[in-house]
């Protein structure tokens, strides 16, 4: 039997995404959509398929003629959209024979045995078998008792109207070319029209309903990446947990971070893995993006022995990353249960073990370290400093939240004489970049690092300066003292240094990384609505007064005086 495949769509509900790539190419744990699409119909003993294309076509012509097919595989070109009716009515014309013919849409993800749908079509004398599944939202075709469809009208969460029964239409179907009379002879046309037209004139259109299947729409960003993650944590589950081969697959949402991504915990009986939902990426594979960093630096980490959760695996296009599942106990948890107990030994003693994470994440982590896999840059630089940090502070609280009148280019002058300390005073090796207590992991009594993305080489004065002034935790000024003593003398035990410049290093990382959090806490509360962060903004302004006071007033007058008059009331 020959087969189509409909490709031409602009995939609407896709975008921005299906701007640069067409929804056909999409990738489902590394394989496209398409070639997903042409290996089944292969299997089904499909003699010759066509795709019809449109939308980005020469992505899909390029693709299709880099690899060699089982079987002939041919474009047909739509220099205009015909829908799929039309694309129909043109694809049919380049066949060489008027047998029935097997149409998949190029957007489905199923496992619905197609060899099957061929013998159920054989079986019974109607020009049309349409096959079907039971999913709530997109139940809208009814289906008599006999098994013929009534009409492609209705819709609701019902699973049946009377005697009539509501299921989904898969995009999957084998017709007649006899059907072919019932399509418009020129311009952009429905197929659903067309059978519409057949119902009629009372032409009977076959419901097959496989038994036990799975399918799934993949045309929305939200049902595209549900489709991957089950994909692939069915592939990683039978390969860690082959005795989960019986479970079904769950998922549910864990609360996430100050970051977009979205993450889940990923069940198969009592077998669970985490996933890191980075958003779909359809960049140049050449640049690291975000879901790369977090599984390559991860895997880096972990082979250097560094207690972070081991990355399993990920998938570039769809942007997840899946790691070991290491519970729900954040430090920040233990800590304010600590200091709820005024248990101030037990929170020195998580802190020292972190600071000694600390020491080794810096050295031993910097070790063969690939700077390539870096996220965003490979250094903390001075562009950084004053872009990501002193420019975020302005743009991302002082003028939009406070409503002060504060200009970055009059400051840049005191802002670029800070990025040069830090860069003077600054021992390097490799920094988290976010080292608090939200992203260090309790488990079993062991402390692990994750959201190690933005790892790259800087000065380990930041992240210990991260640790100390986290605002989640708020520890007293003499604990941070307590804990910069600490780290200063772990680390004389592996490197010389002078003390002093370490000191005056860890000032000035202690400032940008203040600035930094309240942009962050600013632009998270305004503009993503979070408003859980809105409670930290008061006491990070309050910080960074103190901050502030401990460096030269007369070498950053303006910015002395901008933070010292800045009020600590937030408008709501």
């Amino acid at each position: 039997m020959k087969a189509m495949i409909l490709a031409a769509g602009f995939g609407t509900r896709l975008l921005p995404h299906t701007r640069k790539v067409p929804k056909p190419l999409f990738q489902i744990a590394g394989r496209s959509m398409l070639d997903i699409h042409i290996q089944k119909l292969f299997n089904a003993q499909s003699k010759k398929i066509i795709i019809n294309t449109h939308h980005l076509n020469k992505q899909i012509e390029s693709f299709v003629s880099s690899r060699t097919w089982p079987v002939p595989v041919d474009i047909s070109h739509e220099p205009e959209i015909l829908g799929s009716g039309g694309g129909i009515r043109k694809m049919a014309s380049m066949m060489d024979d008027h047998g029935p013919f097997i149409i998949v849409n190029s957007d489905i993800l199923t496992d619905i045995d197609l060899n099957s749908v061929i013998e159920f079509h054989q079986s019974h004398d109607h020009p049309v078998t349409l096959v079907f599944y039971d999913c709530k939202e997109f139940n809208t075709v009814c289906i008599n008792k006999d098994g013929l469809v009534k009409n492609f009208k209705g819709r609701s969460k019902l699973k049946t109207f009377g005697d009539h029964q509501a299921l989904t239409f898969t995009g999957i179907h084998i017709i007649d070319s006899s059907v072919l009379k019932f399509i418009p002879t020129n311009g952009f046309s429905s197929i659903i029209h067309a059978y519409e037209k057949m119902l009629e004139q009372k032409i009977g259109i076959c419901a097959y309903i496989p038994p036990k299947c799975q399918w799934t729409d993949i045309g929305e960003p939200q049902r595209y990446t549900r489709a991957v993650l089950l994909k692939m944590a069915s592939s990683l589950f039978s390969k860690l947990w082959p005795d989960t081969k019986d479970h079904s697959i769950e998922s549910t949402s864990l609360k996430g971070d100050g970051s977009d991504r979205h993450w889940y915990r990923v069940f198969a009986g009592e077998k669970s893995l985490i996933a890191a939902d980075h958003g779909i990426d359809t960049s140049d594979v050449k640049t690291s993006s975000e879901a790369h960093a977090f599984f390559h630096i991860g895997r880096h980490l972990f082979d250097q022995g560094l207690p972070v959760p081991e990355a399993i695996t990920y998938d570039r296009f769809s942007g997840l990353v899946f790691v070991k599942d290491l519970g729900d106990t954040h430090l920040q948890s233990e800590i304010v249960k600590a200091k709820n107990d005024n248990d101030e030994k037990k929170i020195i003693s998580f802190y020292k073990n972190v600071i000694d994470i600390l020491i080794k994440f810096s050295q031993k982590g910097a070790k063969n370290f690939d700077i390539s896999l870096a996220y965003q840059t490979s250094h903390y630089d001075r562009e950084l400093i004053l872009e990501k940090e002193c420019r975020y502070f302005i743009e991302a609280f002082v003028r939009p939240i406070l409503n002060v009148n504060a200009c970055f280019k009059e400051l840049e002058n005191e802002f670029d004489v800070i990025a040069k300390k830090i860069l003077q005073y600054g021992i390097y090796g490799l920094m988290h970049r976010d080292m608090q207590s939200r992203n260090i992991m309790v488990n079993k009594n062991r402390l692990y690092l994750i959201d190690f993305q933005g790892a790259r080489i800087g000065p380990i004065q930041y992240d210990l300066a991260s640790l100390l002034i986290d605002p989640y935790v708020d520890l007293p000024s003499p604990v941070q003292n307590i804990l910069l003593d600490y780290c200063i003398e772990q680390l004389s035990k592996t490197i010389r240094f002078n003390i002093d410049e370490f000191k005056r290093g860890y000032k000035y990382c202690r400032l940008t990384r203040n600035l930094q959090m309240i942009g962050a806490f600013g632009f998270l509360w305004h503009e993503k609505g979070k408003k859980e962060f809105l409670q930290y903004i008061p006491s990070a302004l309050s910080n960074l007064k103190n901050h502030i006071k401990t460096l030269d007033p007369e070498s950053f007058p303006k910015l002395t005086d901008l933070v010292m008059n800045l009020n600590c009331f937030v408008r709501t």
